[in-house]
């Protein structure tokens, strides 16, 4: 004896599941490949956490290569 709703509920599942990871991983590409996301990513983050990932700001950049001139 078959039922059909099950099957039918069960394809339905499938489906959505399918459609939630090919939209997430869509969603994580175009993060990855936007260079812009990173910076806003840098602004987000607090201190600490910009520590770990190893993120610094552009501001803190311009300044340490600013401190490292050639003295004689």
């Amino acid at each position: 004896m078959e039922n059909r709703k099950f099957k039918r509920a069960a394809s339905i599942t499938k489906t959505k599941a399918f459609l939630f990871t090919l939209l997430f991983h869509l969603a994580a590409l175009g993060a990855i490949l936007n260079p812009e996301s990173y910076e806003k990513l840098g602004q987000l983050l607090p201190d600490t956490v910009r520590e770990w990932l190893g993120i610094q700001d552009t501001a803190v950049e311009q300044d340490h290569g600013a401190d490292q001139t050639i003295r004689p």
